[in-house]
């Protein structure tokens, strides 16, 4: 499917499809100053280690919530509301709407030690607030499509913005605690684990619905499935070790700093990239399971099917470029992923409700969109991670989140307009004739196209320039050496690290494998 995930819950995202929503910690306070302060309760390589499993462990209920919650179900259960395409369209602009929130999460960041608290009780109020709607959906709301869907909408707005606001304290936290140079493998480990649970829920979510016909009862036994598993999210974080947080002087006004992203050049290349992607993406991202349920008739099960066919290759994908990222660089993999993602949608264009389509063609789109979707999930969170200074990064998280959110909510509700006018029109193209959505995925391909050539100026610290990524990639007779770390990488792959980056390398490194036999002697 032609979807991405947030992963920075981007999914990104959810992102148009799904997101894993991410939460923090924080202790005692501390003042910012230019030199760190070595402080007592730091965190020593025991506790560190402790911090990245727990998030590992998180990882799983997180997405089994995500899923249920978004993704394939969310549109599907609006349809069985009477949502109309204009409907979808509003449904997939909440989660970026809410991304808004984000800035006040990060005043919260920088200037309070409450990073654990917060997270924990902005992000469990909705998740357990699934309860009390799912029996005020099915046995008080009226049965008018308008006033159930008024009410479902503003449900939704809340809960993403709660979570919105707990995802900025999280990303602020995980760059504390993961070492910049494993952050590749480690996000990719833990991105795997987000793949696994969505395939296990999508699939069994998809039969459970199909086995009782996809009534409001089922979805309803979903959600609360979803309660529980966020529930367990929150058990897991009240153990996560945290990480102290220095917070601005007194005499510093965190309003100031709303500004400074903007005022870095590299920076702001990067974030006008990433708007126009943005755009280009969710104009058509909540179309493609509404697609494939109502203009080509699959049902339930199938089209989860597919879905667990992406988030197959989302976990290959995410283990491959984890490690491929972590020796060449984000931007080269962005560039790479966003290439081949631009291709997808036109290729949608020829799918048609015949077995080759349904056996050949929508199979392979879903794999190549799991595998490369990955690549640029990854890369395009841990490139924002690299450009953010250590102090302050939460205004940088907000902002980003704030600007992308902004475009993709403008996006998701001009491409439900787009979609309700599509049902009616053709539109001719040179040789070709599109009607319905499919006039939707040949604009988002255009779009998606133009936003490449924005990323060429990004500059990225450390990491190689994209052409000569590729060449390095070309030259690996076996992915394996490089799946692997095997010393013969070095021969393609040089070293500049100085003697002090080294030194700090070697000792991150003593972190990884998180579960194998160095990272416990390194504990």
């Amino acid at each position: 499917m032609n979807s991405a995930k947030s992963v920075v819950n981007f999914p990104l995202t959810q992102s148009s499809s799904t997101t894993s929503e991410r939460y923090a910690g924080a202790n005692p306070v501390f003042v910012l100053q230019d030199n760190p302060v070595k402080n007592k309760t730091a965190l020593n390589p025991a506790r560190r280690r402790a911090a990245m499993r727990i998030s590992v462990y998180e990882a799983f209920p997180a997405q089994v919530y995500a899923t249920l919650t978004g993704g394939v179900f969310m549109p599907a259960f609006a349809l069985v509301l009477g949502a109309n395409n204009f409907y979808i369209g509003v449904l997939a602009a909440i989660p970026f709407f809410a991304n808004l929130f984000q800035l006040a999460g990060a005043y919260f960041v920088e200037n309070y030690p409450w990073r654990k608290k917060l997270c924990i009780v902005a992000s469990s109020i909705p998740r357990l607030a699934w309860v009390p709607a799912i029996i005020l959906f099915l046995l008080l709301v009226p049965q008018s499509a308008g006033t159930t869907l008024g009410i479902f909408l503003a449900f939704l707005i809340l809960g993403h913005a709660l979570l919105a606001i707990s995802g900025v304290a999280w990303l602020s936290w995980m760059t504390d605690v993961v070492p910049e140079n494993i952050r590749g493998r480690y996000f990719g480990l833990r991105n795997s684990v987000v793949s696994i649970a969505t395939v296990i829920t999508t699939f069994a979510g998809g039969w459970f619905l199909d086995l009782h016909q996809g009534s409001r009862t089922a979805f309803g036994i979903l959600f609360l499935i979803a309660a529980a598993a966020g529930a367990a999210c929150m058990m897991l974080l009240i153990k996560q070790p945290e990480l102290p947080k220095r917070l601005l002087p007194p005499s510093e006004r965190f309003f100031q700093h709303y500004l400074e992203p903007f005022k870095q050049p590299n920076f702001r290349r990067l974030l006008r990239f990433s708007i126009v992607w943005q755009f280009a993406f969710n104009i058509a991202s909540p179309f493609f399971v509404v697609y494939m349920l109502t203009e080509l008739g699959m049902s339930y099960s199938l089209a989860a099917t597919f879905a667990v066919v992406t988030a197959l290759f989302d976990l290959i994908g995410m283990r491959v470029w984890g490690h491929v990222s972590d020796h060449i660089g984000n931007k080269p993999v962005i560039t790479i992923s966003a290439a081949a993602v631009t291709i997808l949608p036109w290729l949608w264009l020829a799918t048609e409700k015949n077995g080759f389509s349904f056996y050949w063609l929508i199979p392979l789109l879903h794999i190549a969109g799991g595998f490369f979707w990955a690549g640029y999930n990854l890369c395009s969170a841990n490139i924002l991670f690299r450009l953010s200074p250590q102090s302050r990064n939460s205004v940088y998280f907000g902002a980003w989140a704030a600007c992308n959110g902004l475009a993709a909510c403008i996006s998701s509700l001009l491409g439900g307009a787009l979609g309700r006018w599509a049902a009616h029109h053709h539109l001719d193209f040179v040789l070709f004739s599109w009607s319905g959505l499919k006039i939707v995925f040949f604009v988002t391909g255009a779009l998606r196209l133009i936003a490449i050539f924005l990323l060429r100026p990004v500059k990225e610290p450390a990491g190689m320039r994209t052409l000569h990524a590729i060449r390095v990639l070309r030259s690996v007779k076996s992915w394996a050496l490089m799946m692997g770390d095997h010393p013969a990488l070095q021969f393609f792959i040089p070293e500049h690290d100085s003697p002090k980056t080294a030194s700090k390398n070697a000792k991150d490194e003593m972190l990884w494998p998180l579960f194998g036999r160095r990272g416990k002697n390194a504990a």
